[in-house]
């Protein structure tokens, strides 16, 4: 079973794309800080962690393997610079979603 995690998972657009995913069968993970009051699906797994925490949110994933990553929440050069030493080896595809706001 492929498998796809999304930082963020509980916006407008990653609510979507967590959906979407779980209708085409992936294993589906999300990783936030667990802040906002929607849920994720059932059989959706969360990680809670803030990506802020560089050292601690490189760690979380040093020894997990994606088949793709959705970063839905970065807004700096350096977020962009965490999630490549994050997941450089570790995710066959790695997907940046930016909006208008960066």
């Amino acid at each position: 079973m492929a498998t796809a995690l999304i930082l963020g998972g509980t916006g407008i657009i990653s609510t979507v794309l967590v959906e979407q995913l779980l209708a085409r069968g992936l294993q589906v993970s999300v990783f936030n800080r667990g802040l906002r009051s929607n849920r994720a699906p059932e059989g959706v797994r969360v990680i809670r962690g803030d990506r802020e925490n560089t050292a601690e949110f490189v760690q979380t994933f040093a020894s997990e393997r994606f088949d793709v990553v959705y970063d839905m929440i970065c807004y700096t050069p350096e977020q962009a610079e965490v999630s490549v030493r994050a997941f450089a080896g570790r995710c066959q595809q790695f997907v940046f979603c930016s909006s208008a706001v960066v």
